[in-house]
């Protein structure tokens, strides 16, 4: 089973990340779950924690629908920062949207997976394969 040092989940909905931490917690994916309410918090946290540890969250799971920074620009921008291609770390959308125009968007971001809310055990098995 793979096993993510840190996995980041970005959601305005405190509710739904906690909800989705729970679940990766039982399905023994992680210890650490980090959470943030914005795309923006997000990004803060992922250059502290490279600072801190010199590396990245190996797992970041987006939310497309945020207000202030959407989980577009989110993509956008973190892509604009200086990463090794060294740095591994995953990024899938973890969103209400079924919009294959959204869906489209983000495979041309470069996002590695994407996931229509709600999350489950079947949906995080094919997270896990898509991204291995």
């Amino acid at each position: 089973m793979y096993y993510f040092n840190c996995i980041l989940l970005i959601d305005d909905d405190p509710i739904s990340n906690e909800i989705t931490g729970e679940l990766l917690r039982r399905l023994y994916f992680t210890d650490q779950i980090k959470y943030a309410l914005s795309g923006t918090e997000g990004l803060e946290f992922i250059e502290e924690f490279h600072r801190e540890k010199g590396t990245f969250p190996e797992l970041i799971l987006i939310d497309i629908n945020m207000p202030g920074m959407d989980g577009f620009q989110f993509v956008e921008k973190l892509n604009s920062l200086p990463i090794s291609k060294d740095d591994q770390f995953k990024i899938s959308a973890l969103t209400s949207s079924s919009n294959p125009k959204d869906m489209e968007m983000m495979a041309k971001l470069g996002v590695d997976h994407y996931i229509v809310k709600p999350l489950n055990s079947n949906k995080v098995k094919e997270l896990l394969s898509a991204i291995n």
